[in-house]
């Protein structure tokens, strides 16, 4: 983990000032699930749907937010930062209930 806790980058281009965490974040392609990292003390997202090429890319549930509102329903645990659900469409975890759009 680099100096935020928090182990990964947002985006393909870290250094440049774009769009591209917005356009990650809504691409459903990416599949975004929520698992734990060692040595980071909460659960953070990274693209588990992203082909293999692509670079894997990570997202907080702050991040998140911004699209499902996890709070709204009980679906988040504070002390754990562990997610119940997942923004629909994304399936390659099954089990979990659909966020509501934010």
């Amino acid at each position: 983990p680099t100096a935020s806790g928090f182990d990964g980058i947002w985006s393909e281009d870290s250094f440049a000032f774009n769009n591209h965490f917005f356009v990650n974040l809504l691409d459903k392609n990416q599949q975004w699930d929520q698992v734990h990292v060692p040595d980071v003390e909460f659960p953070q997202w990274v693209n588990e749907g992203r082909d293999a090429d692509m670079l894997e890319l990570m997202m907080l549930n702050s991040d998140m937010a911004v699209i499902a509102a996890m709070e709204d329903h009980g679906d988040i645990d504070e002390s754990t930062g562990i997610v119940g659900c997942r923004w629909e469409g994304f399936d390659l975890v099954s089990g979990h209930t659909t966020c509501p759009r934010e």
